[in-house]
């Protein structure tokens, strides 16, 4: 006959098994949150004053969480947060909220890791290579990388824009333009460059150029 033993609760082992889960959700969370980094992504939807956009604006609102995180920092570009074991994918505004970081938190941290994850005992690890090993064309321009990040990332931050804006600048001995046309590919001329550009267009489509006085805040 199988009896049941009721043992009456230890207080203390319970509140030792709560904290210890407490720490490993902490634990998990800011390893979670060491991966956020920023994309560059071109601004889309923008609302119209027509009766189609105020017969839309009449239906019910979409749930904030659900959208997609992102900052806008021009009439061009937005800055969307992404994580890199799944950098294709944006992430939602609920992840933050659950999180309990607001965006501009989020948008600060995620510059903090860009740096970190490039960060070596010798400086930032920032890698460049003549664009015609990419594009098969002649000029003076250059293909930019960032390990552990995305290099578009780096044009979607005020800070970061201005590391490599002023790291090229002394390269080029110019101000540099640069060109995302898309979130890992990020090409850079000292000017304005036909043959580059031209390339871009074929493979891309019209993309804006971006220079640094363009993204000034979030």
């Amino acid at each position: 006959m199988q009896q049941s033993i009721t043992v009456p609760p230890n207080k203390e082992h319970s509140t030792h098994h709560i904290t210890t889960q407490q720490e490993r959700l902490l634990a998990h969370a800011e390893a979670f949150q060491s991966g956020i980094v920023l994309r560059l992504a071109p601004n889309t939807g923008v609302h119209r004053n027509t009766a189609e956009g105020r017969l839309r604006s009449t239906k019910r609102a979409p749930d904030r969480a659900a959208a997609v995180a992102r900052l806008r920092l021009n009439d061009h570009h937005s800055a969307e947060f992404v994580h890199m074991h799944a950098p294709h994918i944006p992430l939602k505004v609920r992840t933050f909220q659950a999180l309990g970081l607001s965006l501009t938190q989020a948008f600060e941290l995620a510059a903090d890791n860009a740096i970190a994850r490039a960060s070596t005992p010798s400086g930032l690890a920032l890698r460049a290579r003549p664009s015609a090993l990419l594009t098969g064309q002649p000029s003076a321009g250059m293909q930019m990388d960032t390990p552990g990040s995305l290099p578009s990332g780096w044009l979607a931050h005020p800070h970061l824009h201005g590391i490599i804006h002023r790291h090229f600048s002394n390269v080029f001995g110019a101000a540099p333009v640069f060109f995302a046309p898309d979130h890992r590919t990020v090409l850079l001329s000292p000017t304005a460059c036909p043959l580059l550009e031209h390339w871009i267009s074929q493979r891309f489509g019209k993309v804006q150029p971006i220079r640094f006085p363009t993204l000034v805040s979030a």
